[in-house]
C-alpha cells in the first residue's frame, strides 16, 4: 500500500500548497498511516 500512502502525501502537499507542515499535521499523517495499515 506504499503507492496509496505516497498519493496521500502528495495530496497533502497539494492541499497545503507552499505552506509549511505544522507539527499537528505531521502527527495526523503518522496517525493516519498507522490506522490505515
Amino acid at each position: 500500500m506504499f503507492v496509496v500512502r505516497l498519493s496521500f502525501v502528495l495530496f497533502l502537499f497539494h492541499f497545503h500548497g507552499k505552506s509549511l507542515f505544522m507539527p499537528n499535521d505531521i502527527k495526523a499523517v503518522l496517525t493516519f498511516f498507522m490506522s490505515f495499515g
